[in-house]
């Protein structure tokens, strides 16, 4: 996910993936995208559901 103003921006992620080489490259110094984990059933063998 791309962060814009401390919220997730999923269009400007979006807006990254039809771009190739130099201009995905500036794309991503421009919007650096991060990966977001919303739920976890599980984290490091541990079951979370409970």
């Amino acid at each position: 996910m791309v962060w814009e103003a401390g919220r997730l921006a999923f269009e400007q992620l979006q807006q990254r993936l039809p771009r190739r080489g130099n201009a995905a490259t500036a794309a991503a110094k421009q919007r650096p995208a991060h990966f977001v984990a919303f739920e976890f059933l599980r984290l490091a063998g541990t079951d979370t559901t409970a």
